[in-house]
């Protein structure tokens, strides 16, 4: 099972990818991912997500937070973070209303946005 982490940078708003590390003292930002060279970058709170090794119909990768839709019924999805594990939620309409155009997690598709 592949360990990564994405999450969006405090100072220009782009995924990056790789570890998830803590971060301690006063610093601006509680968490930073550091890529597979070494380089850490401070990311927001709420845009973190783990890899769930699952891809998407373009073969990108699925993370805790993304949103998707079904090819064969068009219903919207959300992967959660449950303990031990992930879901995926099909009551996506119950808060739908919370969906912006400004949301962290693409809607569709998911390849186009990451």
């Amino acid at each position: 099972m592949e360990v990564i982490f994405r999450g969006k940078t405090t100072y220009d708003n782009r995924f990056v990818y790789g570890y998830l590390l803590k971060k301690r003292y006063n610093a601006i930002a509680d968490w930073m991912i550091e890529d597979a060279n070494g380089l850490g970058s401070d990311v927001v709170t709420e845009t973190i997500g783990q890899y769930v090794n699952l891809v998407d119909s373009s073969n990108e990768k699925l993370f805790v937070g993304d949103l998707f839709k079904c090819e064969t019924n068009d219903i919207l999805y959300r992967i959660w973070a449950v303990d031990g594990g992930f879901a995926i939620n099909t009551h996506v309409q119950m808060w739908q209303k919370y969906i912006k155009n400004d949301y962290h997690f693409p809607l569709q598709p998911l390849s186009d946005e990451q």
